[in-house]
């Protein structure tokens, strides 16, 4: 006999309907395949080294092969990457020769819904580089998806000798046909994936840091 004031422990009794309900969620989620993106995106850093001044405008067409290019013939690349989205540059100029300076500049062009914005660093130090970091405007067209064949000028780099450019960007594979964005090359290994300069259709001198390139 429980002794007095002592509480009685209840039975413990089921929940109407609760085993139905477990059920039918469980047979919900293993009946439907989840959500899948076909078209990952990927975000990657390339380094770039100046092996002249730089006073170039950067093309989306040059930023889009420089991601990455499948050499199909020895004088034939296509690219991999099927859009492109640029988050950010950062760039550091080498220190100035004594009684001198050292400057970099980057211009991020007018849109028609953002106006010219120029990032720029002037070193006189013989120990300190110029340095800038700085990425799109906002709602400026330059920080959109930029599509595979386009030419758009994305910015204005102005830079001296063996200066360093890091480029953050953004992109997803291609997976149409690869005729459609191709560009002529020479002795070119087939099969071998290329990473081209940044400035590619300009002055040409931002070669790629530790990757295999071609002109």
């Amino acid at each position: 006999m429980p002794r007095k004031g002592s509480r009685i422990a209840k039975p413990l009794r089921a929940v109407p309907g609760r085993k139905t309900r477990v059920k039918k969620n469980r047979s919900k989620q293993l009946g439907q395949p989840p959500p899948w993106t076909a078209h990952p995106r990927f975000i990657r850093k390339i380094r770039y080294l100046a092996s002249g001044a730089v006073a170039a405008t950067i093309v989306s067409n040059d930023m889009i092969f420089g991601a990455g290019s499948l050499a199909a013939t020895t004088t034939a690349i296509y690219n991999v990457t099927r859009s492109y989205r640029l988050l950010s540059v950062e760039v550091w100029a080498p220190p100035a020769a004594q009684g001198s300076t050292s400057t970099v500049t980057l211009r991020w062009p007018a849109t028609q819904s953002s106006p010219v914005v120029d990032v720029s660093d002037t070193s006189s130090s013989v120990s300190i580089n110029a340095h800038i970091k700085t990425s799109p405007p906002k709602e400026s067209t330059v920080g959109f998806w930029q599509a595979m064949g386009t030419n758009n000028n994305m910015f204005l780099l102005t830079c001296p000798t063996s200066s360093i450019v890091d480029v953050v960007f953004e992109y997803i594979f291609s997976d149409l046909a690869a005729a459609n964005n191709s560009s002529a090359v020479v002795g070119a290994t087939v099969g071998q994936l290329y990473f081209t300069a940044l400035d590619r259709s300009t002055s040409n001198v931002l070669s790629p840091v530790a990757l295999s390139t071609i002109a």
